[in-house]
C-alpha cells in the first residue's frame, strides 16, 4: 500500500518538480549539442511540451535530441504557445515520428510557437493530421525561430489564413525542408509556409526546399488569396532559391506555382504542377510585386485562369523598376525583350544542371525532371515580355570571341565539342591592322588559341592585332573656337569652356562657339523638387556672323564643360539636360573627364540652346546602416521620408546620420499590411496610435493625411509654415494637422467642402486619397509621362469627375489598384494599414520619376 501511494504521488507532481529531483530526459545536461537532453520515448516528449507551455524557465535554451522513432496517435498538445513558446534546440535526428494527430483552434504543429534564436531541425514527420484556424505548420505553427532539414507527409488543413507544410508562417529561414502533403486554408497557404516575414535589418529565406503534396486556397470569401507551391506571400526583403514544386496549386487570388504573391525576390526555382484560380494565377508566381522572378521556369502541365490575368510565368508584375525584366545568369538558344524592345540577355549557358543536382542530392526520385528542367521555357505570355529560351545542345563550354577592337565576328560565341575543343576559329578584320590570332588575354599574352585548345569551363577570348604601318596624312582640324562666355554658371570656372568636331565634314564654313547666360528659368526644364538647376545657352554660328548652324545629320560636337569650383564636391553628382524646341528637356548622356587638373562634364551636342547643369540632390546610403535622418533646432530627431533603396532627399543645411528606428506594435504581427507598417512608422511619416498599438484597421483621417504629406516635404525640401490659416473653420493651428492643411490648400493639393469646413477628422476616401497623391505628385514634378488612357475597373462610372486623372495615374502607376472582383470603390474609406501601403509604394515610385539615369522629363505645371 505504501508502494502504491508513493507512485501516486510521482504521477500528481506537476511538469516541473522534474528540475528538483533530476531531470526527466536522459543524456546530458543539455547545455550543448554534445551535452544534449536526450529524448526517446513519446511520454517524455510529451513532459517536454508540458515544461515549455508552463513556462519552466528551467529547460530554456537546452539542447533535445530525439533518439528514436514515435508514435504520436494520441491527440498531440504543441510544444510551445504564443506566452510561452520554445527557446531552445531540439534535433530530430531523422527519427521518423507518425501520425501526429492535432485538432484545435490556433498556433498548431508538432512545435506551437518558437521564439527567436531557437532552432528546430532533422524532424521527420509522417502521415500527420493537423485541423485548426490560423498558424498552422507541420512542424511549427509560428516560428520565429530557424527551421531546417525537416519532411512531413500527411494532411493540414485550417479554417483562416497562415497554413503551410512545414510551418504556418514564419519570421525565420526555412532551409533543406521537403513536404508531401495536402495542406489547405483560407489564405496565405503554401507547401513550406504560409507566410514568410523579413525586415531590411533581419531577411529570412526559405533555400532549398521542394514541396510535392497538393496545396489548395479555399474559394469562400474576398481574402482568400496567397497561394504558393512553396510559400503564400513572402514580404520585401524574403529570398525564395533553389526550391522546387511538382504539385497541384490550386486558389482564388494571386496563386503561383513556388509563391502566390511576393514582394522579395525569388531565383533558381521551377514548378512542374497543375496552377489554377479565379484571379492572377502564374506558374511561377501569382503576383509578382517587386521583380520578376531570376534564373527561374515554369514547367507546369497547364496554368489556367477563370477570370483576371494569368501567365505561364507570372500572372501579374508590380510597378516597381526592373520588374517587367527576366533576369537569367546566362542564357542560350532563345531571346528576351521587354515591352521597350530591349533584349534582356542571349547567349551562354543556364546553368541549370548544377541547381537540379543540389536539389536532387537531397530528395532524391526526381531523375525525370533532372534530365532537363530549363527546356523549352516559353515566357510569351508574361506581360510585356517576349520569347522562349531553350536548353543549349551541348553540356559542355562556351567559348565567347572578344574582337578587341576589330570588326565583328559571327557568332559571337560557340560551343566546344564532346572533346573540349572548336570545330573551328573565326578570323575578324579590322582596317589598318593585322589578325594574329585568338588569345586568352587581351593584350595578347598566353599560349596561342587554336582548334587543340581545350576548354573546360565558359571562357573569352581576345583578338590580336599589330597594326599596319600607314602613310602620314594630315589630320583635319577638330578644335572649334568658344569665342565668347558670358554666363554666371561658369564665373568659378577653373578652365574655359572647350569644343570639338569633325570640321571637314560636320561643316561646310568655319563656325565658334558662345556660351552665354539664357532667358530659360531653372523651373523650366521639369525636375523635380530639390534638384539644383543652373540654366545657360550653347549656341553655335557661322564665324563671324549672327547666323546660327547646326553640325550636318549624323554628326555632332563634343562640348567639355569645366565644373565651376563652388559645384566641385557635387561633381558625381551633375548632369546636363537639354531643352529643345518642342519644349521638352531631357538629361544627355555625359561623363566625367579630368584635363590638365580641371574636371570637366563632357557631352555630345547635336541641337543647341538651352542647356542646364543639374544637380541631382538624392543621396545615396548604405541600408545596413539604418535609415537617414537629422537632428532639428529643438534637439528632435527626424527621420527622412524621401528614402528607400539606399537614397535619400535631406534639406541643404542639415548633417544627415543613420540609425536603425524599428517600432514594435503589438497589433500588426502576421497583419498583411505588417511591411508597410514598418516602412512608414520608423520613418516617422505616421506613428501609432497609443503605446504599441498602431490600429491597423482604423480609418485614415484627411487631417492626417494632409500631415503626412507636409511631414514628407519638410524632411526633405524645405520647412512647411501656415500660409492662411483662417482659411478653414473646422482646421485649427493648434492640432497636429493645422498647419499642414493651410500649406496642403495654398499649394494646390487639398480642397475642402466649400462651405469653409475641411472635415479633418473626416475618414478619407480612396478617390480623395488618390486626388491628393496625384496633385502631392504633380507639386514634386513627378508625374510620369505615361499615364495610361483607359480605367481598368468595373464601377468606373462611379468615380467622381474630378477623381478620375488621379485614379488613373494611381492605377497605372501601381500606387492603387482596385479591392476584390475588379472594383476601385472610389467611396470606401481607406485604412490606415491601407495608406501604408500605398505611401511606400508612392515613394518606391517617386524615386523612379524625380531623379531618373536618362529620361525625357516632363515640364512640371505653371
Amino acid at each position: 500500500m505504501i508502494l502504491l501511494m508513493t507512485c501516486m504521488v510521482f504521477s500528481l507532481l506537476p511538469v516541473g518538480a522534474y528540475a528538483v529531483g533530476g531531470s526527466p530526459f536522459d543524456g546530458g545536461t543539455g547545455a550543448n549539442a554534445g551535452n544534449a537532453y536526450l529524448i526517446s520515448t513519446e511520454a517524455q516528449l510529451r513532459i517536454l511540451a508540458g515544461l515549455v507551455n508552463a513556462g519552466d524557465i528551467s529547460y530554456n535554451d537546452k539542447y533535445y535530441r530525439l533518439t528514436s522513432d514515435l508514435s504520436l496517435s494520441s491527440p498531440w498538445t504543441p510544444i510551445g504557445n504564443s506566452g510561452n513558446g520554445f527557446k531552445g534546440h531540439f534535433d530530430g535526428g531523422g527519427h521518423i515520428m507518425s501520425d501526429l494527430t492535432i485538432a484545435g483552434a490556433n498556433e498548431l504543429g508538432l512545435f506551437g510557437w518558437t521564439d527567436a534564436g531557437s532552432t528546430v531541425e532533422n524532424i521527420v514527420l509522417e502521415d500527420v493530421s493537423i485541423i485548426g484556424g490560423t498558424n498552422i505548420g507541420g512542424v511549427v505553427g509560428r516560428a520565429y525561430g530557424t527551421v531546417s532539414g525537416c519532411t512531413v507527409s500527411g494532411t493540414i488543413s485550417g479554417d483562416n489564413i497562415y497554413c503551410g507544410g512545414i510551418t504556418g508562417a514564419s519570421e525565420a529561414s526555412i532551409t533543406d525542408c521537403h513536404t508531401d502533403c495536402s495542406v489547405s486554408g483560407l489564405g496565405r497557404v503554401g507547401g513550406i509556409t504560409g507566410y514568410l516575414f523579413s525586415t531590411s535589418a533581419q531577411r529570412r529565406s526559405i533555400l532549398r526546399c521542394s514541396s510535392a503534396g497538393t496545396i489548395t486556397g479555399r474559394i469562400t470569401g474576398p481574402s482568400d488569396q496567397d497561394v504558393g507551391g512553396i510559400a503564400g506571400f513572402i514580404s520585401p526583403w524574403s529570398t525564395v532559391s533553389n526550391c522546387y514544386v511538382t504539385g497541384d496549386v490550386s486558389g482564388k487570388t494571386y496563386v503561383g506555382g513556388i509563391v502566390g504573391q511576393k514582394m522579395g525576390w525569388i531565383s533558381n526555382c521551377y514548378a512542374t504542377g497543375t496552377i489554377s484560380g479565379e484571379y492572377t494565377v502564374g506558374g511561377l508566381v501569382g503576383y509578382a510585386g517587386n521583380s520578376a522572378p531570376a534564373n527561374c521556369v515554369s514547367l507546369n502541365a497547364s496554368v489556367t485562369v477563370t477570370g483576371g490575368s494569368v501567365g505561364r510565368a507570372v500572372g501579374a508584375l508590380g510597378s516597381a523598376a526592373g520588374a517587367d525584366m527576366l533576369s537569367f545568369t546566362g542564357m542560350a538558344g532563345g531571346v528576351f525583350t521587354d515591352a521597350r524592345g530591349t533584349t534582356t540577355k542571349n547567349g551562354g549557358d543556364l546553368g541549370c544542371l548544377d541547381i537540379t543536382a543540389e536539389m536532387n542530392s537531397r530528395f532524391g526520385g526526381n531523375a525525370a525532371i533532372a534530365v532537363n528542367p530549363w527546356s523549352n521555357c516559353d515566357y510569351s505570355s508574361l506581360p510585356g515580355l517576349s520569347g522562349a529560351a531553350t536548353r543549349p545542345a551541348h553540356l559542355y563550354a562556351t567559348v565567347v570571341y572578344d574582337v578587341n577592337g576589330g570588326g565583328t565576328v559571327a557568332p559571337l560565341s560557340a560551343p566546344v565539342e564532346a572533346d573540349g575543343k572548336l570545330s573551328s576559329l573565326p578570323e575578324p578584320v579590322r582596317a589598318g591592322y593585322t589578325f594574329n590570332g585568338w588569345y586568352p588575354v587581351a593584350d595578347g599574352s598566353g599560349a596561342i588559341v587554336t582548334v587543340e585548345t581545350v576548354f573546360t569551363s565558359n571562357t573569352p577570348v581576345y583578338a590580336a592585332w599589330t597594326p599596319v604601318p600607314a602613310r602620314r596624312k594630315r589630320t583635319p582640324s577638330r578644335t572649334i573656337t568658344v569665342t565668347e562666355t558670358r554666363s554666371s554658371v561658369f564665373e568659378s570656372a577653373p578652365a574655359p569652356i572647350r569644343a570639338e568636331a569633325n570640321m571637314t565634314n560636320a561643316f561646310s564654313s568655319s563656325v565658334e562657339v558662345k556660351v552665354t547666360d539664357t532667358d530659360e528659368s531653372a523651373s523650366g526644364f521639369g525636375f523635380g523638387i530639390g534638384n539644383r538647376v543652373y540654366p545657360f545657352d550653347i549656341s553655335l554660328y557661322i564665324k563671324g556672323t549672327n547666323m546660327k548652324t547646326e553640325p550636318k545629320d549624323g554628326y555632332a560636337v563634343t562640348i567639355s564643360l569645366p565644373v565651376p569650383e563652388d559645384l566641385l564636391d557635387l561633381k558625381e553628382q551633375l548632369s546636363v539636360v537639354h531643352k529643345g524646341g518642342n519644349g521638352r528637356a531631357a538629361a544627355l548622356a555625359s561623363r566625367l573627364r579630368q584635363i590638365s587638373d580641371a574636371w570637366y562634364l563632357v557631352f555630345e551636342a547635336i541641337e543647341f540652346s538651352p542647356y542646364a547643369l543639374v544637380v541631382d540632390s538624392g543621396e545615396t546610403y548604405d541600408e545596413a546602416a539604418g535609415l537617414p535622418f537629422y537632428t532639428d533646432g529643438d534637439g528632435i530627431h527626424r527621420f527622412i521620408g524621401f528614402a528607400t533603396n539606399g537614397k535619400y532627399i535631406a534639406l541643404p543645411d542639415v548633417t544627415v546620420q543613420f540609425k536603425e528606428n524599428e517600432k514594435i506594435f503589438t497589433d500588426i504581427d502576421f497583419h498583411w499590411a505588417k511591411a508597410a507598417v514598418g516602412f512608414v512608422s520608423e520613418r516617422e511619416i505616421f506613428l501609432g496610435t497609443g503605446a504599441g498599438i498602431f490600429s491597423p484597421e482604423r480609418s485614415m483621417s484627411r487631417g492626417m493625411f494632409a500631415a503626412v504629406m507636409g511631414r514628407l516635404y519638410e524632411r526633405s525640401y524645405e520647412g512647411v509654415e501656415s500660409r492662411d490659416p483662417e482659411r478653414f473653420s473646422d482646421c485649427s493651428e493648434s492640432m497636429y494637422y493645422g498647419k499642414y492643411v493651410s500649406w496642403a490648400f495654398k499649394e494646390g493639393l487639398i480642397n475642402g467642402y466649400g462651405d469653409g469646413r475641411f472635415g479633418p477628422e473626416d475618414p478619407i476616401t480612396r478617390e480623395q486619397i488618390a486626388s491628393m497623391l496625384y496633385r502631392f505628385a504633380d507639386f514634386l514634378g513627378t508625374l510620369p509621362e505615361d499615364r495610361g488612357t483607359a480605367l481598368g475597373y468595373n464601377d468606373t462610372d462611379s468615380i467622381s469627375e474630378y477623381a478620375r486623372n488621379a485614379v488613373l495615374y494611381c492605377q497605372s502607376a501601381g500606387i492603387m489598384t482596385g479591392r476584390s472582383e475588379g472594383f476601385f470603390v472610389p467611396e470606401e474609406t481607406a485604412t490606415r494599414a491601407e495608406v501604408a501601403m500605398l505611401l511606400e509604394r508612392f515613394i518606391n515610385i517617386f524615386w523612379n520619376e524625380a531623379f531618373p539615369d536618362q529620361l525625357t522629363l516632363a515640364v512640371p505645371r505653371s
